[in-house]
């Protein structure tokens, strides 16, 4: 009943209070929830002992939560940045100059981002909602990241990265519903691309343990919800 109550205050106290949205001087909190991707792309890689060439065409899905703050600079105008904790899972049709054998990964990973956003509100003030665009960079983070191939013939092996440069650059269109004054809710679909550069270290049950290195680039479309705060530094 405690907890309750205190929800229920708060949740009084933010829908009264009469905050301007989308002004200059205002915060911009949020965090997106339900957020999910869909990508594809291929990759071509080379190893440090000898001329094959491997393929590599991928699919994944995902799933993320990023919470975020930004700073309004001017009227309708966002600069700010975020943190992100997800996960994806998928698989890759592998194949190779050296062999007309193909093989399956299948693969998940926990992977952190942290970046700058800007988003610009369109549209008339004083509706129930706004129309936005969103633009962000970030780098990607894969601290947890090993693998397992297990080909249908032959041996298997492990890998993990030594280093790894990832960028990625993005576009969302969305709408912001205006619950109240202060609470907005968001929906929003959005293309991203990026572009990787990773070095692998294999380890094979006998023989030598190679390095692999691998350059990839990955265009992505995604969807999702999420919940907007705007508050303002007026103490009024």
């Amino acid at each position: 009943m405690k907890k309750t109550a205190i929800g229920l205050c708060l949740l009084l106290v933010l829908t009264g209070l009469a905050l301007p949205q989308n002004k200059k001087g205002t915060w911009f909190l949020g965090a997106s929830f339900g957020g999910a991707g869909y990508s594809f792309g291929h990759s071509e890689s080379s190893s440090s002992y000898d001329t094959y060439l491997s393929m590599n065409d991928s699919s994944y899905y995902n799933f993320s939560i990023f919470p975020q703050i930004g700073y309004y600079l001017q009227d309708n105008f966002v600069l700010g940045g975020y943190f992100s904790l997800g996960f994806y899972g998928g698989k890759s049709d592998s194949s190779s100059t050296y062999s007309t054998t193909t093989a399956v990964h299948k693969y998940r990973e926990l992977y952190v981002s942290v970046g700058p956003f800007v988003r610009y509100y369109l549209g008339q003030e004083g509706g129930k909602g706004r129309p936005y665009v969103h633009a962000y960079v970030q780098a990607n983070l894969y601290p947890f990241y090993t693998g397992e191939y297990v080909p249908s013939t032959g041996t298997g092996y492990t890998y993990e990265y030594t280093t790894y440069k990832t960028i990625s650059a993005g576009l969302q269109i969305g709408y912001e519903h205006y619950l109240n004054p202060t609470l907005g809710l968001q929906y929003y679909v959005g293309y991203s691309f990026s572009s990787n550069s990773y070095k692998y270290q294999y380890d094979y049950p006998t023989g030598i343990d190679p390095f692999y290195h691998n350059k990839s680039y990955t265009h992505g479309f995604s969807f999702g919800v999420g919940l907007q705060i705007h508050l303002s530094r007026d103490k009024k």
